[in-house]
């Protein structure tokens, strides 16, 4: 369990209600789902580039994480590679997928990771690009992601 109890919270809550969303409408259920962390992602997102822009800070991957919106610290366990090109993140734990994976409701807690982060970079900055090369559910004890921002004009 994490240090923050109300993350717990909120994650098993997402997870039971998402669960339900699809168990009763299917398809259609995941995809209000998804679309639902899509948007919140992307309004977090577009918050962080304010904080950051407020800053009068360059619209960069090390500034999106400096500025990221949640505490990474408590009960997450990462490591970043951060260069020039973009950032490189492994987690080793990960106190959502924890408390999914201890009230069984992975699959719903699922739905939010394979769309929050990606929206959250794109509410940043159009430019950035999201790669979830591994995720806790493949089994291998980690989840692997990385961001680059791409040339052009920052949006």
């Amino acid at each position: 369990m994490s240090e923050d109890r109300n993350l717990e919270l909120m994650a098993e809550l997402f997870g039971i209600v998402s669960e339900r969303v699809v168990d009763r409408f299917g398809d259609e259920g995941e995809e209000v789902v998804r679309d639902a962390v899509a948007e919140f992602g992307r309004r977090r997102g577009e918050r962080i580039r304010r904080r950051v822009d407020e800053a009068e800070k360059p619209a960069t991957v090390e500034n999106y994480l400096d500025k990221y919106d949640m505490a990474r610290a408590q009960g997450f366990e990462v490591e970043t590679d951060l260069d020039c090109a973009g950032a490189d993140q492994v987690f080793t734990l990960c106190p959502l997928w924890e408390t999914w994976k201890e009230t069984g409701s992975e699959d719903g807690g699922y739905l939010y990771c394979l769309e929050i982060d990606r929206a959250l970079a794109r509410g940043y900055d159009a430019r950035m690009e999201f790669v979830h090369h591994e995720h806790f559910r493949d089994g291998g004890g980690r989840c692997r992601m990385s961001f680059r921002l791409t040339p052009g004009e920052s949006g």
